[in-house]
């Protein structure tokens, strides 16, 4: 057996206290995430250093590997399960208890990370309402434990030099799809277990690296070297550095260094993460990464406010609370069987557990989330999420410019030419219902066409991951534009102030956009300023050569909260949250583009729609109307309010019905 290393438990402290920080939002530890790779290093070596030590006895037995496994992972992870099912029960949404369920279902399965990476995306569940998120790791160590131990048993007789390049040739292999991954399938990269096993079996490698005889001063520099790289990624890294890739050998490499050079004495590094406390947390670590998720996303879906330093200081003290008595009162006692101590109990207890659980996540997900826990009138104001635009219904040619664009007919003269064209994004989509109704009492026919997430503008597009095929889709929508001998009026509708301003509104979960063009390859809020006002102009201008009437929609009021879950909550939990945006605030945010379209109505390029008075009194922008929400998330209206707002178009397009 393995002699016990207290630095490593202190490694562990290394990596969970930075994930429980960064999850927390706490400035200066942005790259936090890296926490995770750590452990992976670190199990990957306290893994082979057992296994193999006990194979070269003649001592292993998987059946005994696997009871161990079941002991240390399955009662405290069940425990935060059942726990947080039940906090899901009191607080979730029927939407969100539905994905809890999902997720509660892949996490009993060990199969989280499978179930992520094909959910992340556009139409994922958002990551603030599920609690169950972080699992995707011990399911990356869970598969890891299934098929490892097989394949260390098949190799054993080769020899350590032997294992130690095979070993070293799957790493590269793994790393190596990791990095072309990283790019062009960043969901797979992070989530899927082959593109994550470099990372274990750097862990695994160390085993087998002779222990050279290093003096004191190079097993110093080799910890302090270690301990550096894992700084540097803690701090230097960010949400948006490419990950892993590249970017995780500095945490993996640094872990490496630190378990080799703990094998020598006097080590600085070692000495410091062996002192008590720093050790303590170390076995506290399973329980405070377990707990941690959860904790943080159910205090800030109860408290629906943002956190202040009273509620980090209630979640810190949950979390370690909860965390002490997961780790004394059911981690403990299983791992060293003072409960169920025989391995039959142990499996047949687990099995019917998992069981139990895969029972009642099907039930949930089967009901959608049980409904009945909420009455008629919260269940009411909650589907104003499902309020948008039908595109079936008016779909002409879906994909028609590229991935994920649209072509849609509006208006009720199926007759008649389009003489009415809205150029525009996810916003634009949003105003289809209006526009529609406006050209349909015109008598008029008209078209949307856009993408969500692309800018209406040529050669501007989100520098982000999936929105390269922007300027292409740009580029078809305005040669269709230009080959069209009817069309008269061309409106452009998008979220204009993200993309001048690069900034999310308050509150609102998100990156920063960065905007793009051909020409540039650096990025920046300043940048971005820039390439709007010239894209935007350059667009309006070449409308206009081709003889056409072009408005620019104003941008609807940001709210920052999503709306119909934030009103159906307030009632769900009888709290009582103003979250209407300020006016003045929204005038603030609407400044800059503001400027720009008033140049372009100087220049005769465009006219403006307003819609401030639509939403907004003298102090405040509306959020609902008799009780029921406007919008259906932070930024996007519904479909009932678009219909509303019809109006907004009437009155500029009557004259083209005068014309027809």
């Amino acid at each position: 057996m393995l002699r016990y290393r207290p630095d490593i438990d202190g490694l562990r402290a290394l990596a969970v206290v930075p994930v429980i920080l960064f999850h927390s939002s706490v400035q200066g530890f942005s790259g936090g995430y890296v926490g995770v790779d750590i452990f992976f290093v670190i199990s990957g070596f306290l893994i082979t250093s057992i296994i193999y030590a006990e194979m070269e006895k003649g001592e292993f037995s998987i059946l005994t590997f696997y009871e161990r496994r079941v002991r240390r992972i399955f009662p405290a992870l069940f425990t935060v399960i059942a726990l947080t099912l039940l906090a899901g029960y009191l607080i979730l949404l029927p939407n969100e208890y539905e994905n809890l369920g999902k997720n509660a279902l892949s996490a009993t399965l060990f199969s989280s990370n499978l179930y992520l990476m094909t959910e992340i995306g556009y139409f994922a569940a958002p990551a603030e309402t599920n609690a169950l998120l972080h699992t995707w790791s011990l399911a990356v160590e869970e598969q890891f434990y299934i098929f490892f131990p097989p394949f260390l048993m098949a190799i054993c007789s080769l020899g350590r030099r032997k294992i130690l390049t095979l070993l070293a040739a799957i790493s590269l292999c793994s790393l190596v799809l990791s990095v072309y991954l990283t790019k062009s399938h960043p969901e797979s990269s992070f989530f899927f277990t082959p593109i994550r096993i470099w990372e274990l079996m750097i862990g695994a490698i160390l085993v087998f690296i002779p222990r050279a005889n290093f003096s004191r001063l190079i097993a110093n520099a080799l910890s302090l070297t270690g301990f550096s790289l894992i700084a540097f990624s803690i701090f230097a890294y960010t949400p948006a550095t490419p990950f892993p890739g590249y970017a995780a050998l500095a945490p993996c490499i640094g872990t490496a260094l630190i378990i080799y050079a703990g094998q020598y004495k006097d080590v600085y590094v070692s000495n410091l993460l062996s002192l008590s406390p720093i050790n303590f947390i170390g076995k506290l670590s399973y329980s405070l990464y377990l707990f941690h998720w959860p904790v943080i996303v159910f205090l800030k879906l109860y408290v629906m406010t943002p956190i202040t330093h009273f509620h980090f200081g209630i979640y810190f003290i949950t979390t370690f609370a909860l965390s002490y008595l997961n780790w004394k009162y059911i981690e403990t006692p299983f791992r060293k069987k003072t409960i169920l101590g025989n391995r039959k109990n142990i499996l047949i207890s687990s099995v019917m557990t998992l069981c139990l659980f895969s029972a009642i996540s099907f039930i949930t997900i089967a009901s959608q989330g049980l409904p009945f826990r909420i009455n008629e009138n919260i269940s009411f104001i909650a589907e104003a999420a499902n309020d948008k635009p039908n595109l079936s219904e008016c779909l002409k040619d879906e994909k028609a410019f590229g991935p994920y664009s649209h072509q849609c007919s509006l208006g009720g003269d199926n007759n008649k030419q389009t003489s009415v064209l809205m150029w525009g994004d996810s916003h634009g989509e949003a105003l289809m219902p209006a526009l529609d109704k406006a050209l349909t009492k015109l008598s008029l026919k008209g078209e949307f066409v856009g993408r969500g997430g692309c800018i209406p503008l040529l050669d501007a597009y989100q520098a982000a991951e999936g929105f390269s095929e922007c300027p292409q889709i740009n580029d078809a929508i305005f040669n269709y534009i230009s080959e069209m001998p009817h069309l008269k009026t061309v409106i452009l509708a998008s979220r204009w102030s993200l993309y001048a301003n690069g900034l999310r509104y308050e509150h609102e979960h998100g990156s920063p956009v960065y905007l793009r063009t051909s020409d540039t390859i650096q990025t920046s809020l300043e940048l971005n300023k820039v390439i709007f006002k010239e894209s935007f102009l350059k667009t309006l201008s070449q409308l206009k050569e081709l003889g056409l009437t072009v408005y620019v929609v104003e941008q609807v009021p940001e709210v920052g909260f999503d709306v119909p879950e934030h009103m159906a909550r307030s009632k769900l939990l009888n709290q009582n949250v103003n979250i209407e945006p300020n006016v003045n605030e929204y005038n603030e945010r609407q400044k800059l583009v503001r400027e720009i379209f008033k140049e372009a109505e100087d220049s005769n390029l465009a006219r403006l729609i307003s819609v401030q008075s639509v939403f907004c009194s003298e102090t405040n922008c509306a959020i609902a109307k008799d009780e029921k929400p406007i919008y259906r998330d932070g930024n996007h209206i519904t479909r009932t309010m678009s219909e509303e707002i019809a109006h907004i178009f009437i009155q500029p397009l009557s004259i083209l019905e005068r014309i027809n």
